[in-house]
């Protein structure tokens, strides 16, 4: 019995790993990646600067305690943790807004470089030779 189970098994695993794909992912095409990109800037945008803000107010709030010598106001320790808790977050939502800026510029250049043009191919017609527009889809690398 469990020789049939394992037969079986690696059965079903060959027939997935070898079989074709019914559904193909359709391709993007420039305005798709133009949306992604004002999408992932909002975004960026909207993480970066409250996250900015948090890391400014929380290094203010943890310097403005550990560096207070003053005998007059003693050591808060909940204002330092709050500081410094703020800090990292505040840290957290910059790195996380890098990210999607980065991704963002990647998607515009590759909209950039995404265009539809008419390419003139020559084709016999009557004897001669007849230049024909076709639609095609042309990628720029640049190097």
């Amino acid at each position: 019995m469990r020789k049939v189970i394992i037969v079986f098994i690696i059965l079903i695993a060959a027939c997935s790993a070898f079989c074709q794909q019914t559904n193909p992912v359709p391709t993007l095409t420039k305005q798709d990646y133009l949306e992604k990109s004002k999408n992932q800037k909002k975004i960026s945008q909207w993480v970066g600067i409250p996250g900015s803000a948090m890391f400014l107010a929380g290094s203010v709030l943890y310097f403005s305690e550990i560096l207070d010598f003053s005998p007059a106001s003693p050591y808060n320790e909940r204002k330092a943790n709050a500081g410094e808790a703020l800090m990292i977050t505040g840290g957290a939502a910059v790195l996380v807004s890098a990210g999607f800026a980065i991704a963002s510029r990647s998607n515009k250049k590759k909209a950039m470089s995404l265009a539809l043009n008419k390419q003139f191919v020559p084709q016999l017609q009557e004897s001669t030779i007849v230049y024909h527009p076709i639609p095609s889809l042309t990628l720029k690398i640049s190097l």
